[in-house]
């Protein structure tokens, strides 16, 4: 995206919305090095079962955003009936 400020300003894509996946879009508001905010010590055992799910979350966070490649923004609008009827899908 691009933003344009001022009065005649607002917000462009930066590429035509059938070549933005979702999977773009989650990319980009998603990060999988989040931080968990209590960290307590469990001991050694704790610690092998965090880094296993760790591991485990993160595959599943990329098989997920490989899902979401499969459809861009125009596929979705397609769907939604509103859009539907709009000439330039």
């Amino acid at each position: 995206m691009e933003s344009k400020g001022g009065r005649e300003g607002g917000y462009t894509l930066r590429k035509p919305a059938d070549r933005i996946t979702l999977g773009d879009i989650y990319s980009a508001v998603n990060s999988c090095s989040a931080e968990p905010e209590d960290d307590v010590d469990c001991g050694e055992a704790g610690q092998q079962l965090d880094t296993e799910l760790e591991k485990i979350l993160y595959e599943a966070e990329k098989k997920t955003i490989e899902y979401l490649q499969q459809y861009s923004i125009v596929d979705v609008m397609k769907r939604v009936d509103f859009f539907a009827s709009d000439p330039l899908l």
